[in-house]
């Protein structure tokens, strides 16, 4: 390949159809250049053509990942970009007699347009259809479409329950081929469904499907009464539309003023104000416990949060704890306003990026949070550029080019200004956001004699997931003690 510019990853390796020609997808310029390349392999020698190429004065987002090449034509493949500002489907077609001089000669064509995100994208079967899943029916949903390349005629698949249909799997080997997927919903875990993609088949053949094939959720889980999230947006302060869930006491009662509990998902870039079922459960069920204790529950998808568009992703691009930890500040006052909640008594806890969020509030807004639980946290972005330099350089550049962005970015620069309770939690064996993290903060902590202020647990077996469920009973139970303690 033609030597990188600045930091460089490969994110993508697909072969043609032919077998002979390998696409390349490679992100450099330190996160900001994405090129597809094609590799033209022979006996003698092998040739470099630069196919495709984008810019982003911020950084190249993961939406964009998918690169399939057509499952039978050699000089056609499908690839995803965020260039118009949402994540969409384009089709690259090749002319093989006109590579000259390192470029190659491709007309690339756009499929999908309009303000919703393409999240998953192949070939559907050995067709010139195309089958994606997509937020085009809205954002907390998952719908998954055929697309005719020729015509660009479009059939909606699946059956008309609104929930998350994800983690599709699909034969390309097959005119019919069938298409595997999870179907969730807010207070129904993930089972598999199928598919039978037969756009010949008549009304009748194709209203066998889907097909249910698994029944996994126990029955006391159905009959359980979980606490039913409420969906909304709220504007923050500089006019965008925040989407947010909340989660109400059974005895809710707007004359009475109510505690509440600020939850922070995680990554940064991850969506959590959706119908379905995701890695959360456990926060889910947590949060009925909350409400069964009068507690009110918010849930944002804030700032860099995935489904929303590129512009959304990377507003907190050079700092982190910007326009997100604003969208918290705001979420709250909407709370405190519409829904009967007492400004005095606002907590907030989170793991890994929301564990971030919570000493960030905690320490610059203790006028509006009264107690935080900040559960394997980043303290400092500078170790975890160590361990994870293109998730951070992506959103803060490099530690030694900007030193400003790192420690407006991290708590640990903020810990002078801890007046209310933290509690900090984290496993000595994480190798994702390293213990240091935790460790360092609390050593600065006892230096600036805070001691009053915070407590801290360490988990010595566990990492950044944990994995024994006394250690999540353990931080749970330690959790909402801790709420008990300082929001009753």
């Amino acid at each position: 390949l033609p030597k990188a510019e600045g930091a460089s990853y490969l994110r993508n390796l697909q072969w043609l159809a032919d077998g002979k020609r390998l696409l390349i997808d490679r992100v450099d310029k330190d996160t900001k250049r994405r090129q597809i390349f094609l590799t033209k392999v022979s006996e003698n020698k092998t040739e470099v053509f630069l196919v495709d190429e984008e810019t982003d004065a911020k950084w190249i987002g993961g939406p964009s990942r998918t690169l399939e090449p057509h499952p039978k034509i050699a000089d056609q493949f499908l690839f995803t970009s965020e260039r118009d500002g949402w994540n969409h489907i384009y089709l690259a077609t090749l002319d093989s007699a006109k590579f000259k001089d390192g470029k190659a000669n491709a007309e690339t064509k756009q499929f999908t347009k309009g303000k919703w995100e393409v999240q998953w994208a192949n070939w559907s079967g050995e067709s010139e259809n195309v089958i994606y899943s997509s937020t085009e029916n809205g954002t907390s949903t998952r719908e998954i479409s055929t697309l005719n390349l020729q015509n660009k005629s479009k059939i909606n698949l699946t059956d008309s329950r609104k929930g998350m249909k994800t983690n599709l799997q699909i034969s390309t080997k097959s005119l019919n081929p069938v298409v595997l997927y999870n179907f969730s919903q807010w207070n129904e875990p993930n089972e598999l469904y199928a598919y039978k993609i037969c756009t010949s088949c008549s009304a009748t053949e194709n209203a066998s499907y889907p097909i249910r094939l698994t029944n996994s959720i126990p029955e006391k889980f159905k009959q359980t009464k979980w606490s039913e999230p409420k969906f909304f947006n709220f504007k923050a302060k500089d006019g965008k539309d925040i989407p947010a869930k909340i989660y109400l006491p059974g005895n809710f009662n707007k004359a009475k003023k109510h505690p509440l509990v600020v939850f922070v998902h995680g990554a940064g870039y991850l969506q959590n104000v959706i119908n379905g079922w995701n890695n959360y459960y456990r926060e889910f069920m947590f949060h009925t416990l909350l409400t069964s204790k009068g507690y009110v529950v918010l849930d944002i998808d804030y700032r860099g949060s995935a489904g929303y568009g590129r512009d959304f992703r990377t507003d907190v691009y050079d700092f982190l704890g910007g326009p997100d930890y604003q969208d918290h500040l705001d979420g709250i006052d909407f709370a405190v306003k519409y829904y009967a909640v007492d400004s005095k008594r606002v907590g907030v806890y989170g793991g890994s990026y929301g564990g971030f969020m919570a000493e960030m509030l905690v320490m610059r807004a203790p006028e509006k949070i009264a107690a935080a639980a900040a559960l394997r946290p980043v303290a400092d972005w500078k170790n975890y550029f160590a361990a994870n330099p293109v998730y951070t350089a992506e959103r803060l550049g490099f530690p030694e080019k900007n030193p400003e962005a790192y420690k407006r970015s991290s708590p640990i620069f903020y810990a002078d200004k801890l007046q209310k309770p933290l509690l900090i939690l984290h496993g000595l064996v994480d190798d994702n956001v390293h213990a240091q993290d935790s460790i360092q903060l609390i050593e600065k902590l006892i230096r600036l004699e805070k001691t009053q202020y915070f407590e801290a647990m360490l988990y010595p077996s566990e990492n950044h997931g944990f994995s024994r469920p006394t250690s999540w009973t353990d931080e749970y139970t330690r959790i909402l003690n801790f709420f008990e303690n300082h929001l009753k």
